[in-house]
């Protein structure tokens, strides 16, 4: 308050430096560090989830009162570690990517129904990508023999969680407003889904073989591009038109460099003329519609 006002010092002071927000993130991780170390394993995620729900009403009380968005952040971020942390504690493996997904959308629904600032629950949904990462060891588990039943949930939930948070965010856009989030909400929950679809399909022991099973998921895949590119080209979205054209590169590709070295002759005849209908279709589609 000694400073003049409009001096670099002044601003820097009021703008970037704010000693109660420090302060406030280091009582809170040495809390967290006090708590993981000297409480009782019994009694650790309990005392957690007790000082998480304190650091919230604190985020959310200081958010009401004085409206900024960085005392805000920093009460929210230690009470969103210590539940991370007792959620680790609780919850390991399959489970525990689950219960952070769900958390990680849940939390950022309500971050929005009581601020009701886009830009805050849009930050938020970043905290989905250590869902995202977990979920990389559900793929690489066994899927040879039949479907993994946890790993499978944990695809599915991932998938359909980020597909909602894309529809729910693309719900709030207002009119000839750009959009970020959802479209790349809406690519990852597909990403996923594509993945589950293909690791179910080749498990199973309702497909034959596994020719099968890639012929069947590359033209689904094929259908589902195809109907992006059609729908992108007659609404003049540019978004779904480059999504279902890159799905279409991306299946044709797969199926020229990879698939077409481990399948028999006969599935490949089969794959090669359904996807090879399926892609002459988009010919038909060159031209604008009047």
């Amino acid at each position: 308050s000694n400073f003049p006002t409009g001096s670099p010092v002044a601003e820097t002071t009021g703008n970037l430096v704010y000693p109660d927000a420090i302060t406030a993130a280091g009582n809170g991780l040495l809390l967290l560090a006090w708590i993981a170390i000297g409480a009782s394993p019994e009694w650790r995620s309990l005392i957690m989830v007790g000082w998480m729900i304190v650091f919230i009403v604190a985020a959310f009380a200081v958010f009401a009162v004085t409206k900024r968005r960085e005392p805000f952040f920093v009460y929210a971020g230690v009470g969103i570690a210590m539940l991370a942390t007792a959620t680790a504690i609780d919850f390991h493996g399959a489970g525990l990517t689950i219960a952070y997904t769900l958390e990680s959308a849940i939390i950022s629904l309500i971050v929005y129904g009581i601020t009701r600032d886009r830009n805050i629950a849009k930050n938020l949904t970043l905290l989905i990508i250590g869902p995202c990462l977990l979920a990389l060891g559900s793929m690489a588990a066994d899927w040879q023999s039949s479907i993994p039943g946890d790993h499978f949930f944990v695809l599915f939930i991932l998938s359909a969680t980020l597909l909602l948070l894309g529809v729910f965010f693309m719900s709030l856009r207002q009119e000839g407003e750009e959009e970020s989030i959802a479209p790349a909400l809406f690519i990852g929950g597909s990403v996923y889904a594509y993945v589950l679809l293909w690791l179910s399909l080749h498990a199973t022991s309702v497909i034959a073989d596994g020719d099968t099973a890639t012929m069947v998921s590359l033209v689904i895949y094929t259908i589902i591009g195809l109907i992006s590119y059609a729908y992108g080209r007659m609404r003049d979205n540019k978004s779904v038109h480059y999504y279902g054209g890159t799905l279409l590169a991306f299946t044709i590709g797969h199926l020229l460099l990879i698939d077409v070295w481990h399948m028999a002759m006969s599935g490949r005849i089969v794959t090669f003329f359904i996807v090879g209908a399926l892609v002459m279709g988009t010919a038909f589609m060159s031209k604008k519609k009047n």
